[in-house]
């Protein structure tokens, strides 16, 4: 297990958004979901740090490592290769927080879709705002 990946799943698994089971004043709510965002970014973005730092230590290990004299056409390729690595890791991160942010959105979608059903087939869950 390598520091990219297991920020990478740290990333994909949190949550953006707290889904109350009581039900709370949209003010309420709001006001808990901008504190509860703000932190969780700041966690993201400290992830993104540490998935840059092992990144560098990569490009330092490859940058490093000698190569046999007059093998300057292998130099080319490994940074070619590098360049496609380093490229390949930051989509990755991109996806982690795309699947962060979808998978906060459709648990809150599914949190207010439930309430709304809760009034057409008994009581599913407690609504969720109060009105």
């Amino acid at each position: 297990d390598n520091r990219v990946l297991r920020n990478l799943r740290c990333i994909c698994r949190m949550c953006l958004v707290n889904i109350p089971t009581d039900m709370v004043t949209t003010e309420k709510f709001i006001s808990e979901q901008e504190q509860i965002i703000k932190a969780n970014s700041e966690l993201i973005n400290l992830r993104t740090i540490e998935i840059e730092s092992a990144i560098n230590d990569i490009i330092d290990l490859v940058s490093l490592t000698p190569l046999e004299p007059g093998k300057t056409e292998e130099s080319s390729v490994y940074l070619q290769l590098g360049a496609q690595v380093i490229e390949k890791l930051w989509n990755q991160v991109h996806q982690a927080i795309l699947t962060c942010i979808k998978s906060s959105i459709t648990s809150l979608k599914m949190r207010v879709r439930s309430s709304s059903l809760s009034g057409l087939l008994g009581s599913l869950e407690k609504p969720f705002f109060k009105v």
